[in-house]
């Protein structure tokens, strides 16, 4: 089996694509039209806008510890986003950093604990 490269060498920063995240409006791009509420995507983008520099930093820094913790385990997920070609990948991780950005924003507590305990 060939080796991996180290994490801190992968070809793109889910921390700070996790940053870019929360400064992008949101709109529940990462779920079908057919689950998406507009009244959730509103209450979740009314706290986005409200996001302190300190969540950010704790949201990226969390997004960084699960995406880090799904390379070291060979999480399916996250095996699928580098084998992808071009540019997939990447789209793929933004799509997932979206939904945990949304599920931080909700309840931040249980996101954070969750990271904790993929570690």
């Amino acid at each position: 089996m060939a080796r991996r490269r180290p994490y801190e060498d992968l070809p793109f920063l889910p921390g700070f694509i996790a940053e870019i995240v929360a400064q992008d409006p949101y709109k529940g791009q990462e779920l079908s039209t057919y689950a998406r509420n507009q009244w959730d995507v509103d209450r979740i983008e009314a706290r986005r806008q409200r996001m302190t520099d300190a969540e950010v930093v704790e949201f990226a820094d969390a997004v960084d510890a699960r995406v880090k913790a799904a390379y070291e385990a060979r999480a399916r997920w996250f095996e699928k986003i580098l084998r992808a070609p071009g540019n997939r990948g990447r789209d793929l991780l933004y799509m997932y950093i979206r939904h945990w950005l949304a599920s931080y924003l909700t309840n931040p507590r249980r996101f954070l604990d969750a990271v904790r305990d993929s570690k």
